[in-house]
Order: C-alpha cells, then sequence, then structure tokens
C-alpha cells in the first residue's frame, strides 16, 4: 500500500500517514484464510490425502485442476467448492474423464 500510494501515485496525503504504526499494527492470516492460494508444492500432498470420492477415482483429473487453480492464485474457497463443479462436468461427460484421450 505505502509502495501503490507513496511512492507510485505520490499523493499528497502519504506524507503525514503513520506508515511504521499501520505496518506493526498488521498480522498475518490464517494458514486456511479464504483468500490465500495454497502453493503448487502442495499439490501431490493435496492428491495423496484426498477423500473425496471424485478425487480418489480420479486423482490426474484432480492434479490438473490443483495446478489450473493455484497458478492462477484462486482462492481457498475454490478448492472446496471444486468437488460439486467437477462432478457434475464428469456426470456431463458420462462419468469418464474428459481430459483422456483428448489431444
Amino acid at each position: 500500500m505505502h509502495l501503490l500510494f507513496a511512492h507510485h501515485l505520490r499523493l499528497e496525503w502519504t506524507k503525514a500517514f503513520d506508515w511504521d504504526g499501520w505496518t506493526q499494527g498488521s498480522r498475518g492470516l490464517e494458514v486456511d484464510h479464504p483468500t490465500l492460494a495454497r502453493p503448487s508444492e502442495m499439490i501431490e500432498k493435496a492428491v495423496a490425502a484426498a477423500d473425496n470420492p471424485l478425487w480418489i477415482r480420479f486423482p490426474a483429473l484432480y492434479r490438473r485442476f490443483l495446478t489450473v487453480v493455484r497458478s492462477r492464485g484462486y482462492s481457498v474457497n475454490t478448492d472446496k467448492a471444486s468437488p460439486g463443479w467437477v462432478s457434475d462436468h464428469l456426470f456431463f461427460h458420462c462419468d469418464k474423464d474428459p481430459f483422456v484421450g483428448a489431444g
């Protein structure tokens, strides 16, 4: 914020703002905070620990999904809501992984 407002936008009010106090009063977000996406290194761990029948049956699809979601910086809630969406998609494709055999 300081970099944006004070250095890039050069707004006059930033000279009087207590940036140190503001920074010291901040706190980190919890690991499962909805606005944080987990690092991509955790994908294999997530695939191995999958407890959803859909992800157990289609681990490659789950791995691919997580790679896309996390590389794009989507939130934790996207990971949590996704089994329903993917399940509907697979049902539409007659319960087969739609990417198997696709070029």
